[in-house]
């Protein structure tokens, strides 16, 4: 009988043994030094060529509200009018331009070229380099202007733009209204004070078209 018992005991003891083993390697966690890696996706690149930028702003001759855009009749330099001096009253007293060398429609090229870059766009600069998947953009800029607004201690310096992309691709064509704003406050309103308030409103307009072209 002692034997038996001996024998039972000892067959229990094993199996006991056996399970624990199991147990443990189920619930084992992998090694440090096992490395489990998985394959990156690639980014696509897509590629864009701005083939027009016209000034399309329709100019008035004249206007109270100073918002509007407004050139007089001896202008010169219609790529480089942003805005319109204006008295106390109202009364234009001048032409407020771009700096030296520079053009509205140059200007929002550069803007619209940062623009698409953060949108992840490759924007291809020469037109023998367009491919069949390459988008094509025209753009019409629509609004490109600043104005001050007087105010008891300070003015506020505005400024607006608005542009209008036609992009074509192979098999469909989208058009985007992107607009921008900016706005400073100043004690003498300075040209560069206006220079100021439209690169605010560049900022904006690059921030609307990466949302527009998701």
């Amino acid at each position: 009988m002692k034997r038996l018992f001996s024998s039972l005991t000892l067959t229990l003891c094993t199996s006991l043994l056996l399970c624990g083993c199991t147990t443990s390697e189920t619930d084992s966690t992998p090694k440090d030094n096992i490395k489990i890696t998985t394959a990156a996706e690639p980014v696509m690149e897509k590629s864009i060529y701005i083939s027009t930028v016209v000034d399309n702003r329709n100019f008035q001759k004249e206007s109270k509200d100073r918002s509007v855009q407004v050139i007089t009749e001896d202008e010169k330099d219609c790529q480089r009018v942003i805005g319109l001096k204006r008295n106390t009253l109202g009364m234009a007293i001048g032409t407020i331009h771009l700096h030296e060398n520079q053009s509205v429609t140059g200007l929002t090229k550069d803007t619209l070229i940062k623009g698409l870059k953060n949108s992840g766009y490759k924007v291809i600069d020469k037109k023998e380099n367009i491919t069949g998947d390459t988008v094509i953009a025209e753009v019409r800029i629509t609004k490109f202007w600043t104005w001050h607004t007087p105010g008891v201690w300070n003015i506020d310096i505005n400024a607006q733009i608005e542009n209008v992309i036609t992009l074509k691709s192979a098999d469909r064509e989208d058009k985007l209204v992107i607009k921008g704003s900016g706005k400073t406050k100043k004690n003498i309103g300075t040209e560069e004070a206006y220079h100021d308030a439209l690169g605010l409103a560049q900022e904006e307009l690059v921030r609307d078209l990466k949302q527009k072209l998701k």
